[in-house]
């Protein structure tokens, strides 16, 4: 089951800056030597939710970005998961809080929380927990999201009957202009069979215009598992692609 939170409204510049800090925290992370935290061990381990944290801040990059470019004072942020996994993130981020502590207790620079965002964490949490008591099941129409580049996009929500022919049709303009198209899938809740026809078709025209594959990058477990049954050896002209946060 997925189920779907949205994050509290606030700044679009404070969301960014808590991806920041998170950012900081994971360079940090990978540089202490063992021998350095000798006192306070390695840190929680929890690798499926060790996958799903970069994801979801990608996510919430992805949509903060797109609110500044479209001259929003405020975004709430959607993401979709498992309840059970949501809620062993707060766990993790928990107990890893507490790891970073005792780090700075012991003496090492650790990239400290930025005191503006403080308020804001709280209210994230106290929404994850209300979701995870009242869960709402994921079925958001399938937002399109211009990336930086050209050609670039975040797909984030549900690809089904109801959507595919307008974000099929602004793909296809992308490739009508000549543009190769990089789709960032690792926020889709669903995908049915009409998802999947856009993609062959995507991959089809790609060929034909002679602009190289279309690239999935981190197609979520509900992409995934749409692929392998329906289309096991691959889809030509479409090439997956893990960032190594997946």
């Amino acid at each position: 089951m997925q189920v779907t939170i949205r994050l509290p409204a606030a700044s679009p510049g404070l969301y960014l800056r808590w991806v920041e800090w998170w950012r900081d925290v994971e360079r940090f992370a990978a540089g202490v030597a063992g021998e350095a935290v000798a006192n306070v061990g390695t840190g929680p381990s929890e690798p499926a939710v060790e996958r799903l944290l970069p994801i979801h801040m990608r996510l919430i990059e992805v949509q903060a970005r797109d609110a500044l470019k479209k001259g929003r004072s405020e975004v709430a942020p959607e993401l979709t998961g498992d309840p059970e996994l949501l809620d062993r993130s707060l766990d993790y981020s928990s107990r890893r809080g507490e790891w970073l502590l005792g780090l700075a207790r012991s003496g090492l620079n650790v990239p400290k929380f930025p005191a503006e965002l403080v308020s804001l964490r709280e209210r994230v949490v106290d929404s994850v927990r209300a979701a995870m008591r009242t869960p709402t099941m994921a079925g958001t129409p399938a937002e399109l999201i211009e990336g930086e580049e050209p050609g670039t996009f975040s797909l984030i929500g549900d690809i089904d009957m109801s959507n595919f022919e307008a974000l099929s049709a602004r793909l296809d303009a992308e490739l009508g202009a000549g543009r190769p198209l990089t789709l960032d899938l690792a926020g889709v809740s669903f995908m049915d069979s009409q998802g999947l026809r856009m993609l062959i078709v995507m991959g089809k025209r790609a060929g034909e215009g002679r602009l190289g594959p279309v690239v999935l990058l981190d197609p979520s477990e509900p992409v995934r598992r749409v692929l392998g049954i329906a289309v096991p050896e691959g889809i030509p002209g479409v090439d997956i692609r893990f960032t190594g946060s997946n």
